[in-house]
């Protein structure tokens, strides 16, 4: 069973029984295909990276009804300011377009997300997902 560190209001998703992964409710109920493409991502940050396995490092997300956000989640280190806690730390987010029943990524930008010019929408999430685990900067 998969279990995700997802931090989602319980008003706004629901447990999928089969894969252990929050969904958000409206999607559960509205939009098979996203729910489907939602698990996908669960599971892979479930896997997590291999640059992100050792030293305690894990990868969560955060699921709304329209994206999922990805965030890499480093551990306390003794010695280092600022380190005394987790810190949690976004590396992409993946965003359903519901026009085009398509995903988009898109890339922290400061205090915002600003969708990725070079990588084309795309219907199938692991796409994306290989994008995000091929990138340097993004762990």
């Amino acid at each position: 069973m998969i279990t995700q560190h997802l931090p989602v209001r319980p008003q706004v998703a629901e447990m999928s029984p089969a894969a252990g992964v929050l969904v958000p409710r409206q999607m559960a109920t509205t939009a098979p295909g996203p729910v489907a493409d939602l698990l996908t991502v669960g599971r892979w940050c479930q896997a997590g990276r291999p640059s992100s396995r050792g030293g305690g490092r894990r990868l969560e997300c955060a699921m709304t009804d329209r994206s999922v956000t990805i965030y890499e989640v480093l551990p306390p280190r003794e010695g280092c300011p600022g380190r005394e806690s987790w810190r949690r730390d976004a590396i992409a987010r993946l965003r359903f377009e519901d026009e085009s029943g398509s995903w988009s990524l898109h890339w922290p930008s400061g205090r915002q997300f600003r969708r990725d010019p070079e990588i084309a929408e795309t219907t199938d999430v692991r796409v994306l997902l290989s994008v995000v685990d091929s990138e340097p900067c993004a762990a």
